[in-house]
């Protein structure tokens, strides 16, 4: 049966206990109509090499002869894909059996929906549950999360599946060389496709110090979001349009609201010390 979805999976010098743990939760998902893309970001030890002992005609591998870093290898493997929907998956995190089938379900049922995401459960290192992403968790509805996104990421990049059509013309920004989702997301909304969430834990969402998260130290930093938007308006196409002067707008308000809020945080840590 010709697949539906590909599934695209990033590799660079995996963790491999972590590694076959996301590729043995895909390839067990309940719905099989898929194509497993792993893009071998040129990794020491190439990624073929790895699967010696998986025979699953699903998987296929393309290897970059240099490392491209992320971004690169996303856009290189967007291009290969021909099946009606894409998703997507780090190499150190693990899908909940029904993930897909639940996710290929909701965008049949709705089909006005162009980008579907899913709640997650933060794991560490060896797979202890650590709880939940707060804003994951707050911002469900569409609405919800188009008015968060002018402040802040409340989806999680793992959980995207999309149409293909719409990825393959927005693309991951490659002057975004971290962080290359919330980019995508701001790009969705500029450009008035529709974004909802299923309200169920579907992944399991690995940090620590070896995961992929916590390599790009995406939340540590106050400033970060910020620095992202600044950079949406100076790369993409700038135009007085709405969007762009609410994401204006958006950015002084944040600036303001950080530079007042953590001076404050900051004291009383110090003070309880």
């Amino acid at each position: 049966m010709k697949p539906e979805v590909t599934v695209l999976m990033p590799v660079f010098n995996p963790n491999e206990k972590h590694f076959y743990l996301a590729l043995d939760s895909i390839l067990n998902q309940t719905f099989k109509q898929f194509k497993l893309l792993l893009i071998d970001d040129a990794s020491d030890t190439p990624v073929k090499e790895l699967l010696k002992n998986y025979s699953d005609q699903r998987i296929e591998i393309i290897r970059n002869e240099k490392n491209l870093g992320i971004t690169k290898s996303l856009n290189k493997g967007i291009s290969k894909v021909e099946t009606k929907y894409i998703a997507r998956m780090d190499a150190d995190d693990i899908c909940h059996q029904e993930r897909f089938e639940k996710q290929i379900n909701y965008l049949k049922q709705k089909s006005n929906v162009d980008a579907l995401f899913t709640f997650i459960r933060h794991i560490d290192d060896k797979g202890k549950q650590l709880g939940i992403w707060k804003e994951d968790k707050k911002f469900i509805t569409y609405n919800q999360i188009k008015k968060y996104l002018f402040h802040k990421n409340c989806l999680a990049h793992p959980t995207l599946f999309i149409k293909t059509e719409v990825l393959k013309k927005l693309q991951y920004s490659e002057y975004q060389k971290s962080a290359q989702d919330y980019n995508l997301w701001l790009k969705l909304l500029k450009f008035n496709y529709r974004i909802e969430k299923i309200d169920e834990e579907l992944l399991y969402y690995r940090v620590g110090n070896n995961s992929i998260t916590d390599k790009a130290k995406n939340f540590l930093d106050p400033y970060r979001d910020v620095v992202l938007q600044f950079n949406f308006l100076k790369y993409e196409k700038f135009s007085l349009r709405f969007f762009e002067i609410k994401l204006f707008v958006s950015i002084i308000f944040n600036i303001l609201f950080i530079t007042i809020k953590y001076p404050i945080v900051f004291a009383r840590k110090m003070r309880h010390k």
